[in-house]
């Protein structure tokens, strides 16, 4: 059994916040602390009033993974609807440089994770499958 950290550094927990993104506003972030006792948690928060879900183990992968995979649910759920209120996928049809719903496609959605120093990690997750 491992012995729970007595000081706790940046480097503790190397991708630590998921965010998912429009073009104007953060729609989901989940943040991965450490709860002390060995013990992860990972909590999304869509700015409802109280965080929605979370994940707890002992295991920072494991909570990492969820965290990944809520993350990805939480694009999907934000592409749907901005294609149920603009009815487009984000992309410049016209020719002109005119986007009928953001910038970005597909609809302007986007999703990131950074580590504990800020680091842009959002591509290791992507490529090993997390």
């Amino acid at each position: 059994m491992s012995a729970e950290p007595s000081t706790l550094t940046v480097h503790d927990n190397p991708a630590r916040y998921f965010s998912v993104s429009n073009e104007v506003d953060e729609v989901a972030a989940i943040e991965v602390t450490y709860r002390g006792g060995g013990w992860w948690r990972a909590q999304l928060n869509t700015g409802a009033p109280h965080a929605e879900e979370y994940s707890a183990s002992r295991s920072l992968r494991d909570v990492q993974k969820w965290a990944a995979a809520t993350m990805k649910e939480q694009a999907d759920k934000a592409r749907e609807d901005c294609a149920k209120i603009c009815g487009t996928d984000g992309q410049d049809t016209t020719g002109n440089g005119t986007f009928a719903c953001g910038v970005m496609s597909p609809h302007g959605v986007s999703v990131s994770v950074s580590d504990g120093d800020g680091n842009d990690v959002t591509q290791d997750y992507l490529i090993n499958g997390m």
